[in-house]
């Protein structure tokens, strides 16, 4: 690279051979985020599960999804909830719920069943949730 472009380089921009090696690293993560917001019942969770293929994140006319949900690849389904305050029964700030295959039903009834509790707010709505946020592990391809 010519003298004179690599000195105005570093002045406008700093160390462009530190950058372009953060940049390097940044592309190689396998771990990517995306928010999904929008105003109350605009489909937000409707739209994820599109994307995803399944039907994770409960949905309704009206307004459904209360807490932040994190969707992550996890070798079992599970959830780990994140609490505003502490667990009111383990005083803990986390708790690990495994979420169960039940025969008879379909995968996205068993885990929609599953997981609606923890995502609805269904009295005190102005309270809000007892969560902070979500982490849903699951086992979708997609989530690779």
């Amino acid at each position: 690279m010519d003298d004179t472009i690599l000195t105005l380089l570093q002045t406008n921009i700093g160390n462009v051979q530190e950058k372009i090696r953060n940049h390097q690293v940044q592309l190689k993560q396998r771990e990517y985020f995306l928010l999904v917001a929008g105003e109350t019942g605009s489909g937000k969770s409707s739209l994820v599960n599109l994307i995803l293929g399944e039907e994770l994140l409960p949905y309704s006319v009206l307004s459904t999804t209360s807490t932040i949900c994190e969707l992550k690849y996890g070798t079992k389904r599970q959830i780990v909830a994140h609490f505003k305050d502490k667990d009111p029964e383990t005083g803990l700030v986390t708790k690990i719920f495994s979420l169960e295959e039940n025969p008879g039903e379909t995968s996205e009834q068993r885990y929609l069943q599953q997981i609606s509790p923890f995502v609805h707010v269904k009295s005190d709505r102005e309270k809000g949730s007892i969560y902070k946020k979500l982490n849903y592990f699951g086992l979708t391809n997609f989530w690779r």
